[in-house]
């Protein structure tokens, strides 16, 4: 879906009750007064925003200048992943240091069993969230997110002093908000402050005033003759034809340039350039706030977008590196954190704990991630097993034989991925093929079934809570459909 970017993005049709985050949620802060000397400390988190499209992640174009500068003063994590490809389970993980397994936040919005009602699945009220852990520390919490899932409703505004959510109005209308807000944040300080943007989540529009020079050549097309199980799953049979299309095009007998790669090819380019005016815009945030050396900044993405790498595009039912690998920095020069990479592997689940950290709190027994703030002090990075997950489910009030479960293992440099019920395996090295197009799986294969059994005794072992839910109203058809455009919803 591409478009030119207007002046002023339209505000969607969103149900009113599940954006009851339009106005700011006001909540009196009772946590108590914070150690004089704790950082203010800012999280930014961007939707869609793929690692390999990051110039301090490898990528050969400026995508990011601003975001650059301050990654080569701080610690940049080489290797960070998502617990999902979705941003529901994803942003809550970050929220709880919980894997969607444990929080049950594994959609976000849903049907209920009669199709009339969308629930939203919520964080659970029992699991303590990063806006509760901060005010309880003392510090005054805000929070702008750009996405109608990262909303009030879903349990994400809890603990923030200052909450609002747009249902995706862009970077222009963060900051125009953060704007509105910045006397009362400067003032306030320590604060903790979550930005998430929208941009470079489609429609992708064309930021023609950072326009790339990117052809069909420069697409992330996976070669003929490698690939996994999974693009032959029955049920995903637009996958499966693309993927043929694609052989046939880029093998010996080519058929002609598919139009869907064309398409992909101008939605890769304006992806590109939505990376750039994103990068201008947090640019502005960061002057308008004074973030300086005695701040602490955490920047990552909630998962990332895929361009035919595997034969689709978007963030669909799959786990591949294209989708779960994000970007990640910390940055904190006057806090002991040094310009340094990161080796071992990182996940969302590590941002509370991380946090917990700054601000002088010893860890949690929730907490399934650990601090990162060791390893940017230059402590090192120990071995440890990292686990992602996707769901599809036809209603969102009970798993049934028709959800669809996706589940994934990373003890690096091996990535194995299954299905629900141990079916469809693949596995691969991610040192040796960190784009995940050569499948090592092998039936029998010992190091396939160590990871397998080692992730399963892990769910059946960890902490999980009840799934919570909000039922905001019965949608009608234009709301259905405005949500099931921006992919919140299913079919």
């Amino acid at each position: 879906m591409t478009g030119t970017a207007p002046q002023e993005p339209p505000e969607p049709g969103i149900p009113a009750a599940l954006l009851l985050t339009l106005c700011p949620v006001a909540l009196s802060s009772c946590g108590p007064k914070p150690p004089a000397d704790l950082p203010n400390v800012v999280l930014v988190c961007v939707d869609t925003l793929r690692a390999d499209r990051m110039p301090f992640h490898g990528c050969e174009l400026e995508t990011a200048p601003f975001l650059s500068s301050l990654a080569a003063r701080g610690a940049v994590v080489e290797r960070a992943f998502s617990t999902s490809s979705m941003t529901a389970p994803s942003v809550a993980s970050m929220f709880t240091s919980v894997y969607p397994f444990q929080h049950g936040v594994v959609t976000g919005y849903g049907w209920g069993t009669a199709r009339g009602e969308i629930i939203v699945n919520e964080i659970p009220a029992r699991i303590e969230t990063l806006g509760e852990l901060m005010r309880a520390r003392g510090y005054r919490t805000f929070a702008i997110t750009d996405n109608p899932v990262v909303s009030a409703p879903a349990g994400f505004a809890r603990g923030f002093d200052s909450y609002f959510n747009f249902p995706y109005r862009g970077a222009e209308a963060v900051n125009g908000k953060l704007a509105e807000w910045l006397d009362e944040i400067r003032s306030s300080e320590p604060y903790f402050l979550y930005l998430h943007f929208m941009d470079p989540h489609e429609p992708y529009f064309d930021r023609e005033e950072h326009a790339f020079e990117i052809a069909v050549e420069d697409l992330p097309l996976q070669p003929p003759g490698l690939g996994g199980s999974f693009l032959e799953d029955e049920r995903d049979s637009r996958r499966l034809r693309r993927r043929r299309h694609l052989r046939r095009w880029l093998g010996e007998d080519p058929e002609g340039e598919p139009a869907f790669v064309r398409e992909a090819a101008d939605n890769w380019r304006y992806y590109h350039s939505e990376i750039r005016y994103l990068d201008d815009h947090v640019r502005d945030a960061f002057g308008m706030l004074g973030v300086d050396d005695d701040d602490f900044v955490l920047f990552t993405a909630d998962h990332g977008e895929e361009f035919l790498d595997h034969g689709d595009v978007s963030h669909k039912f799959t786990l591949y590196p294209e989708l779960t690998r994000v970007p990640m920095f910390l940055f904190w020069p006057n806090g002991g954190v040094e310009p340094m990479r990161i080796g071992g592997v990182a996940s969302l689940i590590d941002v509370m704990p991380t946090l917990r950290e700054v601000v002088g709190l010893p860890p949690s027994a929730q907490d399934a991630g650990t601090s990162l703030l060791p390893f940017a002090r230059g402590a090192s990075v120990p071995d440890r097993m990292l686990l992602a997950m996707r769901t599809i489910e036809p209603s969102l009030e009970e798993i049934d034989e028709e959800t669809r479960e996706m589940a994934g293992v990373l003890t690096y440099p091996h990535f194995l991925t299954w299905l629900k019920g141990g079916r469809r395996f693949e596995l691969y090295d991610l040192e040796a093929d960190p784009k995940a197009w050569v499948d090592l799986y092998e039936e029998g294969s010992t190091r396939a079934r160590d990871m397998y059994d080692a992730a399963l005794r892990y769910m059946e072992e960890a902490r999980t809570w009840e799934r919570a839910y909000y039922v905001p109203e019965t949608a009608d058809q234009d709301k259905v459909d405005r949500l099931q455009e921006l992919g919140y919803l299913g079919e």
